[in-house]
């Protein structure tokens, strides 16, 4: 069964288990599309922060944090639910590793099977002139489907408007992500120039 073969994935790690902050949890939804929504209003990746209009001279780290890290960063900025509303100034800074984690951490604490996933992504195309981006999304296992889906929680409106993405950013097409062993597979066959990759 999934469970047998993935069971690992339903447990927190040192990265992803809440500690203290664990409480912050009990009044989030467990649809996985309803906590990537959630994921992609607490943090502003570093690269897109003067689109939110946030000045250059903010002090933001590239320093991945843990959950429970991330968690309590959350709350020194806008205290309370995870659920409420944030402006790009109560968010806290990192990029999309940052976010996939934090996905990772709430699936799990609803014993939903979880992963992160490094790889290459293909809709920052245009924003950053690389065919296929570095990036790291987060995997959940569907009982019902009986396959992992692919969730991107850095995605929030502006990044849809900006990168004009039409795709369920809680389920990627297979054409927008590909996994790091995927992408090494293609390129070692000939089906892709490795200087595509970056």
């Amino acid at each position: 069964s999934a469970v047998t073969v993935h069971g690992a994935y339903d447990r927190q790690d040192a990265f992803t288990d809440p500690g203290a902050f664990a409480s912050l949890y009990d009044d989030l939804p467990k649809a996985p599309a309803a906590l990537r929504e959630i994921v992609s209003n607490l943090i502003v990746h570093l690269a897109w922060a003067a689109r939110y209009g946030i000045a250059s001279d903010v002090p933001m780290s590239r320093d991945t944090q843990a959950a429970h890290e991330r968690l309590r960063l959350s709350q020194a900025l806008m205290p309370g639910s995870l659920c409420a509303s944030r402006s790009p100034k109560q968010r806290s800074s990192g990029t999309c590793r940052d976010y996939a984690l934090m996905l990772c951490s709430m699936l799990r604490h609803h014993a939903i099977l979880a992963r992160i996933r490094c790889g290459f992504a293909t809709y920052f195309a245009h924003f950053t002139n690389c065919p296929f981006e570095d990036h790291w999304i987060c995997e959940f296992w569907s009982a019902d489907d009986r396959r992992w889906i692919r969730a991107d929680a850095q995605l929030d409106q502006l990044h849809h408007e900006q990168l004009g993405i039409g795709f369920d950013a809680a389920n990627l097409p297979s054409s927008a992500f590909l996994s790091a062993g995927q992408a090494w597979r293609l390129t070692r066959s000939g089906g892709a120039d490795g200087d595509r990759f970056g």
